[in-house]
């Protein structure tokens, strides 16, 4: 797809979207919801998140995940990213919690709920590659974040403890700790094995066990 495209299909998603839809996302996230709806869920915040943010999903998840993308080329992307994630922080956040936060929640124990994660990971990655997550508080970079945290490669995982190690912020020892410890689980399984039944995947001996033990991270 050429650079002319994607910047034409992100313009007509972000058109589609209205003006406002990064504050109305981030409205929600951070000035309607605090820890506990991010970390507790439950219905009441799944049904709320499908009130709010299930149209903009659709809109920004109707083009398929990049295959290979490359930070110095925007072409690259999902041509359904609104342009001016690429060069905004808050923009980029609100397009993360949409591709990664947002299906978790909507699609709560299906296989959607993964759906955009490789979304998610693209726009995350570009965003810390261009540096646009400078700007951001803690709070904000932590989500931004999040989907290195949720990938099942090993390589993603430790940059993700690279990048909690340094959030700051009053949820810091909390953010480090969950890095690590997902980084672990990977690091020994492949994979999160809390994942197996939703996915359709076929757990080990070893993974039974381990979920018996441990209480998983919700999604």
């Amino acid at each position: 797809m050429s650079a002319a495209r994607t910047a034409a299909n992100g313009t007509k998603a972000a058109a589609a979207l209205g003006p406002n839809w990064v504050n109305d996302v981030l409205g929600l996230w951070y000035g309607v919801w605090g820890p506990k709806e991010w970390f507790m869920g439950g219905a009441p915040v799944d049904e709320k998140c499908r009130e709010h943010l299930i149209d903009i999903w659709h809109c920004l998840s109707s083009a398929p995940a990049p295959p290979n993308p490359d930070p110095a080329n925007i072409a690259s992307y999902c041509g359904a990213t609104p342009r001016e994630c690429f060069t905004d922080g808050r923009a980029a956040l609100a397009g993360v919690i949409v591709y990664d936060q947002a299906p978790r929640n909507m699609f709560r124990a299906t296989p959607r709920a993964f759906e955009t994660d490789a979304h998610a990971l693209a726009l995350s990655k570009y965003a810390v590659a261009k540096g646009l997550d400078t700007a951001l508080k803690a709070e904000e970079k932590m989500f931004l974040y999040m989907p290195y945290m949720h990938s099942e490669a090993l390589a993603d995982q430790d940059a993700a403890v690279e990048l909690f190690r340094r959030l700051g912020g009053p949820m810091q020892a909390e953010a480090d700790r969950f890095a690590v410890e997902h980084r672990d689980i990977i690091a020994k399984y492949g994979r999160f094995p809390h994942r197996n039944a939703v996915l359709g995947r076929q757990s080990t001996p070893e993974e039974i066990e381990f979920i018996k033990e441990h209480p998983g991270f919700g999604q």
